[in-house]
């Protein structure tokens, strides 16, 4: 919501941010949804109901033992005090009943859901523009972590702990007052009574705040030590299964297990020490409430052996003391909570403000607009705007900015002859209805150039002062790596999921002839089915070409005015490159495959 740690943040040094400050920004944020906020006051407020109803219970106790159970002897009448006893009773359960009604109506309050989601959207949004070289620095555990574990923890044990301290210092508060208010009402003023108010209400605090000083290095070390380890061993279980064929073919699996079990071990004795530091505070807490609770039942019991003070009161009180107690423990570990929380959010923090490429998307997004507008103007294409042919704007690349060799460009022209040329790259231009294939030896440039005109890496020349690389901006442009990506899915899905839905290039028809052309079994060709909800297992049944030829299938279907593919005759024997080169060519000639008659 505020920009106030926006230099430590964009250096990457969130760590260097008081975790206190930055926790406060982040109830801040989540309070700007009004949905999560409004949740939020109701939380608030079924607290506040849950405190109103132990202080009912609390003079409810007072009332049965001191008026109905041992009354005295002038309102001693059986019939009556049965009478109140069965109305007592009754009045006791019609606050649970409440109660019970909002606390199942909190379910719809969906606070903890929205706060979630606004977490997870947030992670899932700066991952999908993050720029090139922040990308490289995810990895799928880390992603996975921080958006199932981290944002459950920075919810459950961050947010969702501040609305419960609220709700512990209001219960904190009204054990208090029932204290203050029963003393008045029953006329004891005695230092006795005085004493009991004031370890409720001075001594309790300051010792726990001093439990919470000593305790809070060894405890957030602890934490942070067994947050480490237990990364370490995601991070060790991802490394094995994705190695798992170099594990098996170089017969390591036993060096596997024991290179394994070390992270397991580490993260083991991490958990350990976390429970020990947790344990020790725990006890120094209930010494600390047994300590207030023997000098109250010292002093209070000599004013009911005196007869200063009624049983039911001092029954009342000592519970009340070990309320208090209870609270005070639970206020401690629920700040643990949150510290437990800091490094989850810090993790959160910095993944959002990793570098993105919106803005140089957007900014050069701008810059082929106008780029294609000016070669239209200056005289590239004819100047008038109703005749304007935009198919003879060319894709041009000039000083393309990134690091390139000397590459052969092959020409397809129109009578299928080729030429080859030895030129610079930076100095290419494209007509539009051309066949173009880069060729030449490893590591000059070839991927980096198709990556560039598929929009998959940005040029770092973005100004526009400069003559840099052009795709006119009517043109869709789809890049095919050479990697195999696919959602789960049907079929038809698979391969549609570059057409908008109920768009004719996804008429199924057009795509079981596209896939036929290509050479899929007519077995594999029956599975494309739009109603196909079951999702049948077809990459189990596909080879390594196969699945290579459904990528080039998706792309053909998805129909692009530019189409930039890494090597996509790899796989296949030269037959089936044959008749991939053709169907190439007809995409360029006819503007598409397999489409229906104009």
């Amino acid at each position: 919501p505020t920009n106030k740690y926006a230099d430590l943040i964009r250096a990457r040094r969130v760590k260097e941010i008081n975790h206190l400050f930055l926790f406060f920004e982040f109830i801040k944020m989540m309070m700007t949804d009004p949905s999560v906020a409004k949740g939020s006051y109701r939380y608030i407020g079924l607290g506040q109901f849950r405190n109103l109803a132990l202080m009912f219970k609390l003079s409810a106790s007072i009332y049965m033992v001191d008026h109905i159970l041992l009354p005295n002897e002038t309102s001693r009448d059986r019939a009556t005090q049965v009478f109140r006893l069965v109305v007592l009773a009754c009045c006791l359960v019609l606050p649970q009943l409440v109660r019970h009604f909002l606390e199942y109506s909190a379910f719809s309050w969906r606070v903890v859901g929205k706060s979630r989601m606004r977490l997870a959207s947030g992670l899932m949004n700066a991952f999908l523009y993050l720029d090139d070289a922040a990308r490289t620095e995810v990895s799928i555990p880390m992603l996975g972590h921080m958006m199932i574990t981290e944002t459950e923890q920075l919810v459950k044990s961050g947010y969702m702990e501040v609305i419960a301290i609220i709700e512990v210092v209001g219960r904190i508060v009204a054990c208090v007052a029932f204290q203050v208010i029963t003393s008045v009402s029953c006329g004891s003023r005695t230092w006795i009574s005085m004493c009991s108010q004031l370890a409720s209400t001075v001594a309790f605090p300051p010792l726990v705040l001093l439990l919470v000083h000593l305790r809070r290095r060894p405890t957030q070390d602890a934490l942070a030590t067994r947050l480490m380890k237990k990364q370490d061993l995601i991070a060790s279980i991802h490394e094995i299964v994705g190695n798992f064929r170099l594990v098996a073919d170089f017969g390591r699996r036993q060096w596997c297990m024991d290179w394994h079990r070390e992270y397991v071990l580490a993260f083991g004795a991490s958990d350990r020490a976390v429970a020990e530091v947790l344990c020790n505070s725990t006890n120094l807490m209930r010494v600390l409430t047994l300590l207030a609770l023997s000098c109250y039942t010292l002093c209070g019991g000599l004013q009911v052996i005196d007869g200063q003070l009624r049983l039911g009161t001092f029954l009342t009180c000592f519970r009340v003391y070990l309320e208090v107690g209870k609270l005070w423990s639970s206020v401690y570990f629920k700040v643990l909570h949150i510290i437990d929380s800091a490094p989850a959010l810090q993790h959160i923090v910095d993944f959002i403000n990793m570098p993105l490429d919106i803005q140089r998307r957007m900014h050069w997004s701008r810059l082929t607009h106008n780029t294609t507008y000016a070669a239209w103007a200056d005289g590239t294409v004819d100047n008038n705007f109703c005749d304007m042919d935009l198919d003879s704007v060319p894709l041009q690349i000039r000083r393309l900015g990134v690091s390139l060799r000397t590459l052969s460009t092959n020409f397809v022209d129109d009578g299928r002859a080729v030429r080859a040329t030895e030129m610079q790259l930076d100095t290419l231009r494209i007509n539009q209805g051309t066949l173009v294939s880069l060729v030449g030896r490893r590591g000059m440039g070839k991927s980096t150039c198709l990556r560039v005109l598929g929009g998959a890496l940005l040029p770092e020349a973005l100004s526009l002062d400069e003559s840099i690389f052009v795709i006119p901006s009517h043109l869709r442009v789809l890049h095919v790596p050479m990697e195999l990506m696919f959602f789960k899915g049907s079929l038809y899905e698979v391969l549609t999921f570059g057409v908008r839905p109920g768009h004719p290039d996804g008429d199924v028809g057009r795509v079981r002839r596209i896939c036929s052309r290509l050479g899929f079994r007519p077995s594999l060709v029956d599975m494309i089915r739009p109603d196909d909800g079951a999702q049948i297992a077809w990459s189990q049944s596909l080879s390594t070409s196969e699945k290579h030829m459904l990528v080039l299938a998706r792309a053909l279907v998805a129909n692009p005015e530019v189409l930039c593919i890494h090597k996509p005759t790899l796989h296949v024997n030269d037959r089936m490159a044959h008749t991939i080169v053709a169907m190439l060519r007809e995409f360029v000639d006819e503007r598409g495959v397999c489409l229906p008659p104009e």
